[in-house]
């Protein structure tokens, strides 16, 4: 038995923002569209390590896929919650009112429900997000938000997903 030493070379993550529509974009005017957001990180504690991602997928309500596309956060968004928030963010700026939002992130509901005072406290570690998620809103309310946000189960068999009720379940 011995040691071994790898010496690896690590790319240096994105300091801005990087998205690419693979199938669209979807027409920023229709507010009959509804958008599936997600986000993630991998290693989010190994700074030199970590790369957080998110992706958007557009349906109708067919279920007609209309867009999706996936991209990387800027180097600020350092955890899944924060890319979940970045991924929510870049569904209502790629629209001309609040688009309808469905995410497995259940902050995002929660932080939408609490309004912008809670979301914005100098205690809310996401409030950078919020307050980027408030400016792009322009002028709707956090009310408005909530009302376009809806919770979704994820990471679950294909089994359990036929047996759920949907995006308006309670966890």
């Amino acid at each position: 038995t011995g040691l071994m030493a790898l010496k690896l070379k690590i790319c240096r993550a994105l300091e801005n923002e990087d998205f690419e529509w693979m199938v669209g974009p979807p027409d920023p005017t229709r507010d009959d569209l509804c958008w599936y957001t997600d986000g993630s990180a991998v290693f989010p504690c190994v700074p030199e390590l970590r790369r957080t991602g998110f992706a958007i997928v557009v349906v109708d309500s067919s279920w007609n896929l209309m867009a999706f596309g996936l991209g990387t956060p800027p180097a600020f968004v350092r955890d899944s919650g924060n890319a979940e928030l970045w991924a929510m963010l870049h569904a209502i700026r790629a629209t001309t009112s609040i688009p309808q939002i469905v995410t497995d992130y259940m902050g995002a509901v929660k932080g939408t429900e609490a309004g912008f005072g809670a979301a914005l406290s100098a205690k809310s570690s996401q409030a950078r997000l919020w307050n980027d998620i408030a400016t792009a809103v322009d002028g709707g309310s956090y009310r408005d938000l909530h009302a376009r946000v809806k919770w979704m189960h994820s990471h679950t068999t294909c089994a359990a997903i036929a047996n759920r009720l949907g995006s308006e379940e309670k966890p």
